[in-house]
């Protein structure tokens, strides 16, 4: 919906530049005298800078919209890579975890010290001990 919206202010941005101008041609060829023609177009001048003005604001407002939504497209793909990231480390500190407390085990039933102090495991990584 807010596509339509740009689209049908742009046409009617447009369509009010084609009638000021073919008002300021008109105006100029008309019988008044001359301070009423000047008068009636400098009135219609402002009221076309004005039109410009609302044109280019919108312009800017439309490529404004297109960076933030860049930018909010790049920070969820940001956001999405660091919890797999996060994922990943958990994942290697269990493996690390494991891998430790394996050789401590290993250590002890090699003669090694009586006194071993084991690594505490993750609660999913007791049942691959056994």
């Amino acid at each position: 919906m807010h596509v339509k919206f740009k689209k049908l202010f742009f046409y009617l941005t447009i369509s009010f530049a084609v009638l000021i101008f073919a008002g300021l041609v008109f105006l100029i060829t008309s019988s008044k005298d001359i301070m009423d023609i000047m008068f009636d177009s400098v009135i219609l001048l402002i009221s076309a800078a004005s039109v410009a003005i609302a044109f280019f604001a919108q312009m800017s407002a439309d490529k404004e919209s297109r960076r933030l939504e860049k930018v909010m497209k790049n920070i969820s793909e940001i956001d999405r890579n660091i919890e797999s990231d996060v994922k990943t480390d958990e994942s290697v500190r269990r493996k690390l975890d494991r891998i430790l407390s394996l050789e401590e085990e290993i250590y002890h039933r090699l003669g090694g010290r009586k006194d071993v102090k084991k690594v505490e495991h993750a609660p999913n990584e007791t049942s691959a001990k056994e």
